[in-house]
């Protein structure tokens, strides 16, 4: 994607940049509760205006949820949650493909 159009979308929305689709998955037993438990994350990069280089972002991902492809996201704006310090991210924040990201239909 063009990095003035990544820049100008940046000013609007959260940017969050998917360059690899590995997910880190870890799975166990709680040692103080014996609960299971299965965490599953994807790394991003957020661009943020103003920074230099884009800083990194971990994305939690339920069980069931496939991989985010490579390119270029906005932040959900159901990803939002009011909570105890005011506006806040939800713990599982989902990601929706900017338009210019999205994959394009073959001819």
């Amino acid at each position: 994607m063009d990095p003035a159009k990544v820049a100008e979308y940046a000013r609007l929305v959260v940017v969050v940049e998917i360059d690899d689709e590995a997910v880190d998955e870890r799975k166990g037993k709680s040692k103080a509760t014996g609960d299971e438990y299965h965490i599953r994350r994807q790394t991003g990069y957020h661009h943020k205006p103003g920074y230099r280089f884009p800083q990194i972002v971990k994305i939690s991902l339920e069980p069931t949820d496939p991989a985010y492809k490579r390119g270029f996201y906005a932040m959900d704006p159901d990803s939002m949650v009011i909570g105890d310090y005011g506006l806040e991210v939800d713990r599982r924040m989902k990601l929706v493909p900017l338009p210019a990201s999205a994959p394009r239909a073959q001819s």
